[in-house]
């Protein structure tokens, strides 16, 4: 409850689906971070998502690495 997940940079340059992902949460506030993705699992309950980047896996990493 009352978590806050803010300002981070989280650039994951694989096939995973949530560089930051949130599931069963209470109140929760999700702002001003620079991702490849963001997650919702469901069942949260006050979540607040905003003011987020969401950035794309550059394409030559994607062709170096199979993507």
């Amino acid at each position: 409850r009352g978590t806050l997940v803010e300002d981070n940079s989280v650039l994951l340059y694989d096939s995973y689906r949530g560089a930051i992902e949130y599931r069963q949460t209470r109140d929760i506030t999700v702002r001003g971070n620079r991702v490849t993705s963001l997650w919702t699992r469901g069942e949260n309950v006050g979540a607040t998502v905003s003011d987020n980047l969401t950035v794309p896996v550059p394409e030559a990493f994607k062709q170096s690495s199979g993507l």
